[in-house]
């Protein structure tokens, strides 16, 4: 491997996802002590958080129904008000700093 691997690619290793250049991959990784400390840490956090994630995959639209379900509607935004050393100059719309 001519370059140090992105952790997008370390993180597929670990999830085994990684599609090709495995071998090269872990080839580097045995001689890169950097990218293996990098690894080390991602695949250990995989192994922690995997086990939590559930054994099946979810219907298909889930995701969306739960992100539609979880829309709260937010107020509108109040305009910010003008600070008070701010007075209005007679209708023109602009603002004028006190004297």
């Amino acid at each position: 491997m001519a370059r140090h691997p992105d952790e997008d690619e370390l993180v597929a290793l670990a999830l085994g996802t990684l599609s090709g250049g495995q071998d090269e991959l872990l080839r580097h990784l045995s001689l890169c002590t950097s990218c293996r400390s990098v690894y080390d840490g991602l695949s250990g956090a995989v192994d922690s958080v995997l086990p939590a994630a559930p054994a099946l995959a979810a219907p298909a639209g889930f995701d969306a129904r739960v992100l539609e379900r979880l829309d709260v509607h937010r107020p509108a935004r109040r305009r910010a008000l003008r600070p008070a050393l701010l007075r209005h100059d007679g209708g023109h719309g602009r603002a004028q700093p006190r004297r």
